[in-house]
């Protein structure tokens, strides 16, 4: 099962990617482990992607994905 979450936040990329990291391991309680430089975090839940470019338009997203998105 696929999901999919955009964020917005104030934070560079390098320290948004290490918030996402501490929280994920905080909350598995177990080893996460990175690749590609924190772009992917795996543990035995889960695999979790993390895509840092920017996004042009909540109007693209919806073509780019086929997905409704409620803002």
């Amino acid at each position: 099962m696929d999901f999919t979450l955009f964020l917005v936040s104030n934070l560079d990329k390098e320290a948004l990617i290490r918030t996402i990291y501490d929280i994920v391991c905080n909350t598995v309680e177990d080893k996460v482990t990175n690749y590609g430089d924190f772009s992917c975090l795996s543990c035995k839940y889960f695999t979790l992607d993390i895509e840092t470019e920017d996004i042009i338009s909540i109007d693209f997203l919806r073509e780019e994905y086929i997905m409704e998105i409620n803002v």
